[in-house]
């Protein structure tokens, strides 16, 4: 459907002047009575693409700008990050910790862990200056 529009918008742009009816004389007010060139013929392939994807952009950009499609799209958006919201929630712990690498040391960051230590982290808020944390430790370092 969209390539038939194309051929018309491009059709009403570019008439192939045949004799009949004098395009020059009518400086542009009437069509001439020639057949109108379609969108592909005698084009280059790219030079076609080039139309359609042109064609395309402008569509889009007027749908877009439309308050309907768009308080439409907002909605839509609405319902999808409510959905993954509540997916995300209702997911296992195991599943949300997603671990991509091998654990590794937390200092050296070189060697997979034997063990965890305990280390102190500066906070301010917490009582006495500092929160103990558990850090992995290969034993090397």
């Amino acid at each position: 459907m969209e390539s038939r529009r194309l051929n018309q918008v491009l059709a009403a742009r570019e008439w192939q002047h045949s004799g009949a009816g004098g395009c020059e004389s009518n400086a542009g007010v009437r069509p001439c009575r020639g057949r109108p060139r379609t969108a592909w013929e005698g084009r280059a392939p790219s030079a076609v693409r080039d139309l359609q994807r042109a064609y395309k952009r402008d569509y889009m950009r007027r749908w877009h700008r439309d308050p309907r499609h768009l308080a439409k799209e907002m909605e839509a958006r609405k319902r999808w990050y409510f959905a993954r919201k509540c997916r995300e929630a209702l997911a296992p712990v195991e599943s949300r910790r997603q671990e991509t690498r091998p654990a590794r040391c937390g200092l050296c960051h070189a060697r997979p862990p034997v063990c965890e230590v305990e280390r102190l982290r500066i906070d301010e808020a917490a009582l006495g200056g500092y929160v103990t944390i558990r850090v992995p430790y290969c034993g090397v370092c």
